[in-house]
């Protein structure tokens, strides 16, 4: 049985949709996963004072996101559904 923990459960969006960001927490490399892919989706990544990081254009089913310029700590992600947004927060060890 999968554990029930926020930090693995994907976000969902209109049924199907659904985006998968592994491992979290991460050393250096984030993967985003989405299933049903929808065109033009925007990642944002911001540190825990609410500056904005890094942008990321989400253009496949399967993205690198790469982390390992970042210190270890908490961030938060956002990804644009327009008009919905879905946030999540990963960690980096």
């Amino acid at each position: 049985r999968k554990p029930q923990s926020a930090i693995f459960e994907p976000l969902r969006y209109r049924g199907d949709n659904e985006i998968r960001i592994l491992p979290n927490p991460c050393h250096k490399i984030l993967w985003i996963y989405t299933t049903n892919f929808l065109s033009n989706l925007r990642l944002r990544l911001w540190d825990v004072t609410g500056r904005e990081i890094k942008i990321l254009q989400i253009k496949g089913p399967v993205t690198k996101f790469d982390l390992s310029d970042l210190p270890d700590g908490v961030y938060f992600i956002a990804i644009d559904f327009s008009p919905k947004i879905l946030q999540k927060f990963v960690y980096r060890h």
